[in-house]
């Protein structure tokens, strides 16, 4: 996920800062407790800085009230994703911002008296000049640095956070739509394979894929005059995004075939073409190809037989000839995607 992973440290200036300011009042409190009346007054400062704390747990949780992300609304390219994320946390802090923020300005004039009264109920066992101003500054000083630490941490680490699990959820149903696919069409191949491999080529394909994630893959164009019967693998593919075209025999393959359009040429070995079988039809467009001087990679995805003549075919220049549809497809992934050999 190359420039996709978030940063480590995003939102660490805002914890530094946080815990610089509210450093900061703990030393003023206890600066005003010292100083008070010949001081020093101990507890009072420990009384200021509960109240300050108390401030700025409550002006924090309205903090993230407010900061909470909200989900995008606007149309996204489908994903393999059966569920959707729950916004209910979004519509709650929505809900409660309309009335806190509608309730505020109603009584925006009584804040003034609300202060007051804040301060005399506060300030009344300080016992130092000026107790009842000492407690507002220190609850209001509080309450700012409380609602803006939480506020900016919430929306530059949280929403970070959110989009980092909705990824991975994201890439994890790929991973298991992928896995299920191939499943089957190790099942209905000639050579079946266990879960644990097909577990292991789903996974480290869709790691592949994830490395170009903005990348605009190539397409295969797959020949074989019974396509259905490589419907799950193609479906497998372009899960991951990748485009897979399709042709039912030679002659329109070497019609559609583009090397600017195409990264890989997948083929069956014998076919029916205009009514007449033809057991050599791979072959003979894999010569075709190459007398053409197109150099794409062209895999044989037969049955037995393919394998029996897989020694012919790769003298031919066939890259790959097998009966395994997972081994095709993880070879097929690595092809297009230009991952390494042990990367899949």
């Amino acid at each position: 996920m190359r420039g996709d992973t978030p940063s480590r440290d995003n939102g660490q200036p805002i914890l530094i800062a946080g815990s610089i300011a509210l450093g900061l009042g703990i030393v003023a409190t206890f600066l005003i407790a010292v100083t008070a009346s010949g001081g020093p007054y101990w507890s009072i400062g420990l009384q200021l800085t509960v109240y300050m704390f108390a401030a700025v747990a409550l002006a924090g949780v309205l903090g993230l009230i407010f900061a909470v992300p909200r989900a995008r609304t606007e149309s996204v390219e489908q994903t393999t994703e059966r569920y959707s994320a729950n916004s209910n946390l979004e519509q709650i802090s929505d809900w409660l911002t309309k009335i806190l923020v509608g309730a505020g300005l109603v009584q925006l004039g009584s804040l003034p008296s609300g202060l007051g009264s804040m301060g005399d109920f506060l300030g009344e066992d300080l016992g130092i000049p000026n107790a009842e101003a000492a407690a507002v500054t220190i609850v209001l000083y509080g309450a700012g640095t409380g609602f803006l630490f939480v506020y900016l941490w919430v929306r530059l680490r949280l929403r970070v956070l959110l989009e980092l699990s909705e990824k991975q959820a994201e890439e994890q149903s790929r991973q298991e739509e992928v896995a299920a696919s191939l499943t089957v069409a190790s099942a209905k191949s000639t050579a079946p394979e266990s879960p644990t491999s097909i577990s292991r080529a789903a996974s480290e394909a869709t790691a592949a894929v994830q490395r170009r994630p903005s990348a605009d893959f190539r397409s295969i164009l797959w020949v074989d005059d019974f396509p259905q019967n490589n419907n799950e693998i193609v479906h497998a593919l372009t899960t991951l995004g990748i485009p897979v075209d399709s042709a039912l025999s030679t002659e329109e393959a070497l019609r559609l075939v583009d090397p600017w359009r195409h990264g890989l040429v997948i083929t069956d070995l014998g076919r029916r073409e205009n009514g007449i079988e033809h057991p050599d039809a791979g072959l003979e467009l894999l010569q075709e190809l190459r007398r053409r001087d197109i150099s794409l990679p062209v895999f044989v995805f037969a049955g037995l037989r393919g394998v029996e003549r897989r020694d012919e075919l790769l003298e031919a220049g066939a890259a790959l000839a097998t009966n395994r549809a997972t081994e095709l497809f993880s070879r097929a992934v690595e092809t297009i995607t230009g991952s390494p050999r042990s990367a899949i």
